[in-house]
């Protein structure tokens, strides 16, 4: 339930999946496009920020329940400076991303969800993923990074020549929140 005492998720197990219960779930939504779906004020509208009460029942039977707070404490999105976006790299070469360090919070106000330098907020830590597209099977490396991080080098082992990357940077502020960035880096032909 959320703050307003609203079922906002429900799941659960039927059939044979009952007896094994469940140990884990994430979800993530779509990735909306501010103006274009719906504004950050409408999107944060359907999520009040407050204690949010969790229940559930064991395959044996026992009653579960827990809280969690969402708050609206937003980082702003991490500028990433190196690879650029579109930016074709040496393969023979390491590859390092860099981002610069977030220190902001968003304008939850805002309609598009601007920067607001005003503001601070504390990362937690950096979560990278680096992914080279399109092969088979799935080549990819995804790393959590202390709050301080500003860089990380792609392993070797994972760069190829004539391959297409994408990278994505996420800033975590100490309630969970995150924000992302993610551009796409080839690599030359050898």
């Amino acid at each position: 339930e959320d703050p307003r005492g609203k079922l906002v998720f429900a799941v659960d197990n039927l059939g044979k999946l009952r007896r094994l219960g469940s140990t884990e779930l994430f979800m993530e939504s779509n990735e909306p496009d501010f103006l274009e779906d719906m504004t950050l004020p409408e999107i944060l509208e359907f999520l009040p920020a407050g204690v949010y009460d969790f229940e559930g029942t064991t395959i044996d039977g026992e009653e579960l329940d827990g809280e969690a707070t969402l708050t609206h404490d937003l980082p702003c999105g991490p500028v990433i400076t190196s690879p650029g976006d579109g930016d074709s790299v040496d393969p023979t070469q390491p590859v390092v991303i860099m981002w610069e360090p977030v220190t902001h919070k968003l304008n939850t106000t805002s309609d598009a969800g601007v920067c607001d330098e005003s503001t601070e907020i504390e990362i937690v830590a950096y979560e990278v993923i680096v992914e080279l597209e399109e092969v088979e099977p799935p080549q990819k490396m995804d790393i959590f990074l202390p709050g301080g991080a500003t860089s990380v080098t792609v392993p070797e082992e994972l760069i190829a020549p004539g391959g297409e990357y994408k990278v994505e940077v996420l800033a975590i502020e100490e309630s969970g929140n995150q924000t992302i960035t993610e551009l796409i880096f080839m690599t030359m032909d050898l």
